[in-house]
């Protein structure tokens, strides 16, 4: 019989936390109206993650299908978890996080009710301990979005902004009609590239399909030790740039010197410049981290470029 909904985990040599995931998953709570498979997609792991799969799939509390993708990347996991799984509900999540005991039967009602072609739920981060004094949420000076939270409120509405990976979910029939993630985005082994979820999503939105914000679809990821040092959020700004190029192509109509406009080297000079010369530590973080983001957009355009030369 096959599934009404399929769950996606894509995994890289995190046995650990996937472990603890998939723990998560089997203290689920389902109606009996609602069938389910578990797809994991193993993406060339060197560590313990098959035979973490294969005690639990010989404990029989999930409907687990193993499969392993030797590729690496995972918008190719991605892509071979969507071949391999056989709902017309797909729901994504990431190999670490902790979902809550009515999320699966949340996210199927949603689709249930609102008649949506994708949706995304709320993703809380799990702070090991304090925050670093220097991460800032809000204001003018904010620290960019380098750990996973997504929270739109208490209401079901369509959103403007786009769901993240951790908890997404979608029709088949988006992938059959707007194809599958981009595999020239997203996180290869431990590279910080993304925004293969994002793209597909700007997809859905020029195709003027239906997204939903579904607040009670709830998952709760890690932040773990190593994402509260700077010099993670220094890494993630310089690749969220590249990401970017590479999303949104090169820029068009601009003076440029060498390949790259000239306005990336006036922000860089000024960015510096503050960086330096700010006394105040966070702001002068904030500006550091600036730079961050123009040294990956021009490495990334540099990199196109020459990639374009004959």
């Amino acid at each position: 019989m096959t599934p009404d909904v399929s769950v996606v985990i894509c995994t890289y040599n995190r046995a650990q936390s996937l472990a603890q995931t998939l723990q998560s998953l089997e203290a689920m709570v389902l109606p009996p109206s609602i069938s389910w498979e578990l797809v994991i997609v193993d993406n060339n792991s060197k560590d313990a993650t098959k035979q973490t799969v294969s005690d639990l799939a010989s404990a029989g509390k999930l409907p687990l299908k193993y499969v392993f993708e030797s590729r690496p990347g995972l918008s190719h996991a991605r892509n071979t978890g969507i071949v391999n799984a056989q709902a017309e509900i797909m729901a994504f999540t990431d190999d670490d996080v902790i979902v809550e005991p009515d999320w699966l039967s949340k996210l199927v009602g949603a689709f249930l009710k609102y008649d949506c072609m994708a949706l995304g739920g709320r993703v809380f981060p799990i702070w090991p301990g304090p925050k670093p004094s220097w991460f800032h949420e809000h204001g003018p000076y904010a620290t960019p979005k380098a750990i996973v939270y997504f929270d739109l409120g208490e209401e079901f509405l369509v959103p403007d902004s786009n769901p993240y990976g951790a908890n997404m979910a979608f029709r088949k029939a988006a992938f059959e009609k707007y194809g599958n993630f981009r595999v020239d985005l997203g996180r290869v082994a431990d590279s910080l590239l993304g925004g293969e979820d994002i793209e597909f999503f700007e997809r859905l939105r020029k195709g003027r399909e239906k997204i939903l914000y579904a607040p009670d679809v709830i998952v709760h990821h890690p932040v773990t030790k190593d994402r509260m040092e700077k010099k993670y959020f220094e890494r993630w700004c310089f690749n969220a740039a590249r990401t970017a190029v590479r999303f949104e192509g090169l820029p068009k109509h601009v003076v440029s010197y060498f390949g790259l406009p000239r306005y990336y080297f006036r922000s860089l000079f000024e960015n510096v410049v503050r960086w330096f010369l700010t006394i105040d530590r966070d702001r002068s973080f904030y500006y550091k981290l600036q730079v961050c983001i123009l040294l990956g957009r021009i490495a990334e355009t540099w990199q196109v470029n020459r990639n374009r030369t004959p």
